[in-house]
């Protein structure tokens, strides 16, 4: 495989392994410089908001608002919005059923008066879906 002075020192397994063994540390090196890099670009980033700042409260505001549960009777259609698969148009739909037929009882009573949402829809966001006619403290 390899001539000349290494052929002097090494068998063909030795050379082949002192290959792989330099092919190994390149490649070391070049993951160890992009961890470097990776980390000075977390360095540069701005540090987390404290926890009394307006930002913070805003991004935790919008973090429950697209998490936490919705309260189907008293939500407008910018907070149904935050459902998932629901749109404006079928929000505008809900908050017109509701104020046409009244509350909602639960979630087939959504499924079989707004078009457009059906009982797998409601299964899905079962867990997201408060059908309460008063708000109790806390609740959004």
């Amino acid at each position: 495989m390899l001539r000349g002075r290494v052929s002097q020192y090494l068998n063909s397994w030795e050379a082949r392994a002192a290959l792989v063994l330099a092919a190994l540390a390149l490649a070391g090196f070049w993951a160890g410089g992009a961890l470097e890099r990776r980390a000075a670009a977390r360095s540069s980033l701005p540090a987390a908001a404290p926890s009394d700042s307006l930002a913070r409260r805003m991004l935790e505001r919008e973090y429950l608002r697209r998490s936490g549960p919705v309260a189907v009777n008293h939500a407008t259609a910018g907070e149904l919005t935050g459902l998932e698969g629901i749109g404006p148009e079928l929000a505008g739909r809900i908050v017109a059923e509701r104020s046409s037929g009244g509350p909602f009882r639960d979630g087939a009573d959504l499924a079989s008066r707004v078009r457009g949402i059906g009982p797998a829809t409601v299964a899905r966001l079962a867990g997201r879906l408060l059908f309460s006619d008063t708000l109790e403290a806390g609740e959004p």
